[in-house]
């Protein structure tokens, strides 16, 4: 090649080949979900939903729709909670969810939190608090109720199979008739 021929600036054609490729993709696929959006209008007339269907909520399998509800307006606990009844893969039902905030420990709010939330004494609740970034697990034995707790693990509320799956920090115990605090690892 001589000093002063120029040089090809022509790009080679497998990568104009792919560029126009991904660009007819993208335009099947928008012009796929705008024709989608408006829906068969063949469809007959019986077939099709009722008001009142259409808006009405439709509930498969509990343990897949968590419906979170948030706590009492008269609560005793200093925090807001968001409670489920239903916690994702529990296996034995008896799992529950709780979400909170708080800079509070749990010796200072777990028998409030017992009389206002449990239902029966074979229950697991797992509380998340996402100040502390701990995991407190409160079951009940023989009228004493234990607090155990972990360190949070990201995500792991989203799974029964996954709770308390961080390091143990220690454990209150209580004694139910009393509501005193018998034990504590962490003195």
């Amino acid at each position: 090649m001589g000093k002063f021929e120029k040089k090809s600036t022509k790009k080679p054609i497998t990568k104009r080949w792919w560029f126009w490729t991904l660009v007819v993709f993208v335009i099947v696929g928008v012009i796929g979900n705008l024709t989608g959006l408006g829906g068969d209008s063949s469809e007959p007339e019986a077939k099709k939903p009722t008001t009142a269907q259409a808006s009405a909520p439709v509930v498969t399998d509990p343990v897949q729709t968590e419906q979170p509800k948030e706590t009492k307006a008269d609560s005793v606990l200093p925090f807001d909670v968001t409670f489920s009844d239903t916690f994702r893969n529990d296996s034995t039902g008896r799992w529950r969810k709780a979400l909170i905030a708080s800079s509070e420990t749990p010796d200072k709010y777990a028998v409030d939190y017992y009389k206002e939330y449990f239902k029966a004494d074979d229950e697991v609740h797992i509380v998340y608090n996402f100040t502390l970034n701990t995991v407190n697990a409160i079951t009940v034995q023989s009228g004493t109720l234990f607090v155990n707790i972990t360190e949070y693990k990201k995500g792991e509320e989203h799974d029964a199979k996954e709770a308390c799956g961080g390091e143990y920090y220690g454990q209150y115990q209580f004694d139910l008739s009393t509501g005193e605090l018998t034990y504590s690892s962490f003195e």
